[in-house]
């Protein structure tokens, strides 16, 4: 659900096309394993604000260039971007494991630890309210109205006084922090990551998951999230 929700900030209120949004989750996923063996004693939620940082951090980079591209270019680039990071991934084992894959530590808050998948829903439903709500705020406030401008018409949204540069890469670096952080449930989650977990057809999937709910709004991207989870599984 995170993850549809910070795409469908991305595409459905900015109107901008990404098609390689399991490469961020893959980011945020890996960047939690490796703190989580490295600093077991670091608070899960911690973590999860790291691993959705860096991911944000790339989103913003990967924005910066991208302002120049259109439509199916800018789909080329994202899908393109997506399977460069599994390929990383791949390519580093001394750090992520590559083809062998990598053992995700438990997660923890202190002396509790989230040891079951039903435990792990105390952590991952508040995050997840916690995310919706500050979306929701967001999209009403003055950042989300610069995005509906830009969707709308980025000639007329020049002319109101929207830096079209500043609040596309705005949108690529929230979206990409959302995904982060949900790559970081997601690895507490499966316990084990490899990367062919994160492919072309995982993003393709997050797309359908925001035109099934609804682009453009909040309710819809969950919604669309729990609707094609249900049929997949």
């Amino acid at each position: 659900a995170l993850v549809s929700l910070g795409l469908n900030l991305l595409m459905g209120y900015t109107g901008q096309i990404a098609a390689g949004h399991a490469g961020f989750l893959a980011i945020g996923a890996y960047v939690t394993a490796i703190v989580t063996a490295n600093f077991e004693w670091l608070p899960c939620p911690v973590t999860l604000l790291l691993a959705g940082t860096i991911s944000g951090l790339m989103g913003f980079l990967l924005g910066i260039p991208i302002l120049r591209l259109k439509g199916f270019y800018i789909a080329m680039a994202t899908l393109a971007f997506g399977v460069v990071v599994s390929e990383i991934i791949l390519q580093w084992s001394s750090l992520t494991g590559g083809d062998d894959g990598f053992s995700v530590p438990t997660a923890r808050i202190g002396s509790f630890v989230f040891d079951s998948d039903f435990k792990l829903f105390y952590l991952i439903i508040p995050v997840t309210i916690i995310m919706t709500l500050l979306a929701k705020n967001l999209v009403k406030g003055y950042i989300g109205r610069a995005f509906i401008a830009l969707r709308e018409s980025e000639v007329a949204a020049q002319t109101i006084g929207v830096d079209l540069a500043k609040y596309k890469t705005i949108a690529f670096a929230i979206s990409a922090f959302y995904t982060g952080v949900a790559g970081g449930l997601f690895a507490f989650l499966i316990t084990y990551l490899s990367p062919d977990a994160f492919t072309i057809e995982l993003s393709i999937d997050f797309i359908a998951m925001i035109v099934i709910g609804g682009m453009g709004s909040i309710l819809g991207s969950i919604i669309g999230a729990v609707i094609l989870t249900g049929i997949s599984h």
